[in-house]
């Protein structure tokens, strides 16, 4: 919004939409670093921590048992790292 010298405005709305961040672990078959289709093992129980910029814990959550995956939702926006805590 910009303002003459003097002017007002009002009625002004800003929202953020939640950002996310998700991903997941698995065993890396052939240790290549890259998630190729022959690396489908997804490792359940694994602790993934959100830090912030600062490196304040934000959030944690476990991955899924099933797949192991994890998701962070309705997150502001910003810079973020991610630690997995092995098991």
């Amino acid at each position: 919004v910009t303002l003459p010298a003097g002017g007002t405005s009002a009625g002004n709305n800003f929202g953020e939409l939640g950002a996310a961040i998700s991903g997941r672990v698995f065993v890396d078959a052939d240790r290549d670093g890259t998630r190729d289709p022959e690396d489908t093992t997804g490792v359940g129980g694994v602790t993934i921590t959100l830090l912030d910029g600062t490196g304040t814990v934000v959030r944690t959550t476990t991955t899924d048992p099933a797949d192991g995956t994890y998701r962070f939702d309705n997150l502001p926006p910003g810079n973020y790292t991610l630690v997995q805590t092995q098991p």
